[in-house]
């Protein structure tokens, strides 16, 4: 038996309305319910767990529609749902937490809610990676990658302390690959390094991953010219999840898509719309396939006037985010 454990996140003006959504969650049965303020505007966040079942995971599209109407009551937004691990009950911080319950208390309140749409998302597995190895050296490899591209540590040194460079990465508190990538991420330079990650032959997987990742959220948020230089070089066939990767950076980019997405929609048939809007990201057609295939990724703040390519990159690049957290999940999870 598994548990699919869902998170919601709803973003409005003010805390008085994060406060009144969080209600409305609560008394939809999730879980545990925060209210944070988040780059001036307010989160309620919530986690919500459904009855544990021996198929795959489902997610309900009548919740998705629920918490967004919350939402739009509030003058706010909601990006949909994102599929967690279990472990996030235990681990959903206290911070700002004004909501929580038993799971025997929100499965007796969801089973009393009205059921308003029948239909249903099939969230696919994880995409796979090849083994980690170890973790150290793994972390060497990364700030070899860094070193060698000659960029500089993330942050000014303290008054008094000598810049570390790269040599320090470890020491001044960068010993976890995935933040080192991340903040690495807004400095001059990113986009040559983040490509030279992704295609260092030694990097994880999963860490490339993670730098294709960011060069896809920055082409899709307006630097498509200096991403668009470095894709080329980037070599496909590493692994599923790098190639579904590629394949909505090369869409973002105008670049030719890698040949492993085929196989990817071969076996995996739910991503079909997704790697069809992938080839040709301007068609309407395949942009509302894959919004009926996920609604949990809609965007409701988007105006639906924009062009069908803009928003059906922006759809993509939520769908990159989702896809690499949920192939980490799946290496935790199997660990």
């Amino acid at each position: 038996m598994r548990t699919y454990t869902q998170t919601y996140t709803v973003t409005v003006a003010d805390e008085a309305s994060a406060r009144s959504a969080a209600a409305q969650l609560a008394a939809r049965g999730h879980r545990f319910v925060a209210v944070r303020p988040w780059g001036g505007e307010w989160n309620a966040l919530s986690v919500l767990a459904d009855p544990p079942s021996e198929g795959p995971p489902i997610e309900p599209r009548d919740e998705i529609a629920a918490v967004a109407a919350i939402a739009r009551l509030h003058g706010g937004s909601s990006a949909g749902a994102w599929g967690a691990s279990p472990m996030t009950l235990r681990i959903f911080p206290a911070d700002g937490r004004v909501h929580e319950m038993t799971q025997e208390e929100s499965e007796r309140i969801r089973a009393a809610l009205p059921v308003t749409v029948a239909a249903e998302v099939v969230l696919p597995p994880g995409l796979r990676c090849r083994p980690t190895g170890s973790e150290r050296k793994l972390r060497r490899a990364v700030l070899a990658v860094v070193a060698a591209s000659g960029a500089a540590s993330p942050g000014a040194a303290e008054p008094g302390v000598a810049e570390p460079g790269v040599a320090g990465l470890a020491v001044d508190g960068w010993d976890d690959p995935y933040e080192l990538i991340e903040a690495l991420a807004g400095d001059a330079g990113a986009v040559p390094l983040l490509a030279a990650l992704a295609s260092a032959e030694d990097i994880a997987d999963h860490y490339a991953a993670d730098a294709l990742n960011l060069l896809l959220q920055m082409a899709v948020e307006g630097r498509e010219q200096a991403v668009a230089r470095v894709v080329p070089g980037v070599p496909a066939g590493r692994c599923e999840l790098t190639d579904f990767l590629l394949g909505a950076l090369a869409a973002a980019v105008g670049a030719a898509p890698p040949p492993g997405l085929d196989a990817i929609a071969a076996t995996y048939p739910a991503r079909r719309p997704a790697v069809d809007l992938m080839r040709t990201p301007s068609s309407a057609v395949a942009f509302a396939a894959l919004q009926d295939a996920r609604p949990d990724l809609v965007d409701v703040r988007e105006d639906p006037a924009a062009p069908v390519e803009r928003r059906a990159l922006a759809m993509l690049a939520r769908l990159g985010i989702w896809e690499l957290d949920s192939a980490r999940q799946t290496r935790v999870v199997s660990r």
